[in-house]
Order: structure tokens, then C-alpha cells, then sequence
């Protein structure tokens, strides 16, 4: 991948995208507020006390009223909310969204993209964000990619992005079931057709007659 004039490998990744995993990849056995500080350490002594930016996320997703309690005994939507304000803490150039509100209410999904949104509007950051939910897609994204059978169908921005046009690209077209996606997000033409094998007639046993 080229970034910013510059090509990146993976051993660059941890410097410079934060990651809400689809699946949770969190510590259970320690606080919610320590889950949100790993990667702060300095040291093996000491442990990072938590900064004001810290405390402000936590406060904007509703987590310090849990905050001193353990992970493992908190409900799913406090265990999805502490992956998503980690990667916001730990914010880089780009952020990487894995259908992040799959276990959220639309309050919560609101309180979540209400932050995303200030991100992406106090700088440069890049956020991309994976989801099935047409109407996020449709409400907080600048651009759309779709992507069906491995291949890149279709890109929507502006007054082209809409949940209908989004459905038809993911869905494609039913008039061409077999279509395969071509390079380039095209739909490659579907076959002619082969004709049918001729008739061959029956085998006859040995000593029947015609």
C-alpha cells in the first residue's frame, strides 16, 4: 500500500492504522480503562496513567461509570464500545472501522459515528469503514466501494451514493445470475450458449434385436 508518497509493508501497520476488529480483541481479566491504556506503556514498572484525551473518549462512549471494573464482567455493548474507544485513543492515519456497531443500539451507533465524524473533521486522519448497514454507508461515508466475488463492482460518492444503488451494486444484476466479476469492477459477459450433446440411444442388451 502507498501512503502519502510512500509505500508501507506490514511491519508498518502498527504505527500507522488502529483497528476495530470485528471480532473483539480485547483483554478480559484486566479494568476497561487499562484495555483502553495498552499501548501506553513505557516501562515494565510503572503502569500509564490515564491522560485527559483518555478520560474524554472514555466519558463520550459511556464508559467510566465502568471504568474500574473488569472487563469479563461486563455486558457486550460495554466490550464493543471499549474496542472502538481504544482505536480512537490510539488514533493514527488511518482507522479501520470492522462493522463496528454490530452489537450496538442506534443510540449508541450515533454516539459512535458522532465521533468518527470529529475525527475525520479535525484532520487528515483516513477512516474506512467495513459494514452491511446501507444506511451508515449512506449517511457517514464520502465514498463507497463495493466489492462482490473478490472483485471491486462498483464506487459511489456524491449524489450517486444511495442505499438503492448500493443494494443493486452488491446484489448485481438478476437478469445474469452466472455473471462473474470482471478486473476493474466490471461484469463480465456472460457465456454463449453451448449446444446440448445429440440424443444417443439406448444401449441394447446382448441378443435383443433392433
Amino acid at each position: 500500500m502507498d501512503l502519502d508518497g510512500q509505500q508501507l509493508g506490514a511491519a508498518d501497520r502498527p504505527s500507522v492504522v488502529s483497528i476495530v476488529h470485528h471480532e473483539l480483541q480485547l483483554f478480559p481479566n484486566v479494568t476497561v480503562l487499562e484495555n483502553l491504556l495498552i499501548g501506553f506503556e513505557n516501562n515494565r514498572v510503572t503502569r500509564p496513567r490515564p491522560t485527559p484525551r483518555v478520560r474524554a473518549v472514555a466519558s463520550e462512549f459511556g464508559l467510566l461509570p465502568v471504568a474500574n471494573r473488569p472487563l469479563d464482567t461486563c455486558s457486550l455493548v460495554v466490550n464493543q464500545l471499549t474496542e472502538i474507544a481504544r482505536a480512537i485513543v490510539h488514533r493514527k492515519r488511518i482507522v479501520l472501522l470492522d462493522e463496528p456497531n454490530s452489537a450496538l443500539t442506534d443510540s449508541e451507533s450515533e454516539r459512535l459515528f458522532r465521533e468518527v465524524l470529529r475525527i475525520r473533521d479535525e484532520g487528515d486522519t483516513i477512516i474506512f469503514l467495513v459494514s452491511h448497514r446501507l444506511s451508515d454507508l449512506q449517511r457517514f461515508c464520502d465514498r463507497v466501494v463495493v466489492i462482490r466475488e473478490g472483485a471491486v463492482t462498483a464506487e459511489f460518492e456524491g449524489p450517486e451514493l444511495t442505499s438503492e444503488k448500493i443494494a443493486q451494486a452488491i446484489v448485481g444484476s438478476a437478469a445474469e445470475p452466472n455473471a462473474k466479476s470482471g478486473s476493474g469492477g466490471r461484469e463480465a459477459k456472460p457465456q454463449a450458449d453451448v449446444a446440448s450433446p445429440p440424443m444417443v440411444p439406448p444401449r441394447r442388451e446382448e441378443g435383443q434385436r433392433s
